[in-house]
């Protein structure tokens, strides 16, 4: 009994031994080694990312997030509808179809809302580092005054973000808070994945906002 209990006396020690020793590693993790390590997750060239957005309100929100070589194709389903992007990005020519309503259109130069974190408007914070889903992790704070409040999760192997908290400020100071969990899967993607939807069956959206208003 007295050597077990110094067996797990000694395995205790390594393990804590080992924890200090990681966190000490990558506790000096700066803004820079940040944004490198999660623009190496931003970078691969082929890869599917499925992400389960719940908020507050207990609203979910399925995202496919799907690139291969030139081709992104990003399908966003909510109770309000689903909603297609398909994007050649040597030409930047994108495809946006709203499936509920069958129509399409055409967009040049169109550009997803995506968060730059090393914008300089971001406060960066490193919290510590932790296993998520088994898997070793930085968890990084990044914060816009009076704005938005983000929490990530980023393997430390591969610079792919696994889950998010987010915390966004109104002018009433009200807050609206939703959580992301992200499955990465990469080197599965084909050409076939990735082919431009089929959009015979469905009529042209109009851009109202390029008709010009004669008086």
């Amino acid at each position: 009994m007295k050597k077990l209990l110094i067996l797990i006396g000694i395995v205790l020690i390594i393990v804590l031994t080992a924890t200090i020793i990681y966190n000490f590693k990558y506790k000096k993790m700066n803004k820079e080694a940040a944004i490198s390590l999660i623009n190496k997750g931003e970078n691969y060239e082929n890869i599917k990312i499925r992400t389960k957005i719940k908020d507050e309100l207990g609203h979910i929100t399925n995202i496919e997030f799907i690139k291969k070589d030139n081709i992104e194709l990003y399908n966003e389903k909510n109770e309000s509808g689903e909603r297609i992007e398909w994007t050649d990005t040597n030409k930047k020519e994108t495809l946006i179809i709203d499936e509920d309503m069958k129509t399409y259109e055409w967009c040049e130069n169109y550009e997803r809302e995506k968060t730059n974190y090393n914008d300089s408007n971001y406060k960066y914070k490193f919290i510590r580092t932790e296993k998520y889903e088994n898997v070793k992790c930085a968890v990084l704070k990044f914060t816009e005054e009076n704005l938005s409040e983000q929490v990530i999760w980023v393997d430390l192997q591969t610079g792919l973000i696994l889950k998010k908290k987010v915390k966004i400020y109104y002018d009433n100071e009200s807050t609206y808070e939703y959580e992301e969990y992200m499955e990465n899967l990469l080197d599965c993607v084909t050409e076939k994945d990735v082919l431009k939807p089929d959009i015979t069956e469905y009529s042209s959206q109009i851009d109202f906002s390029q008709i010009k208003q004669y008086r």
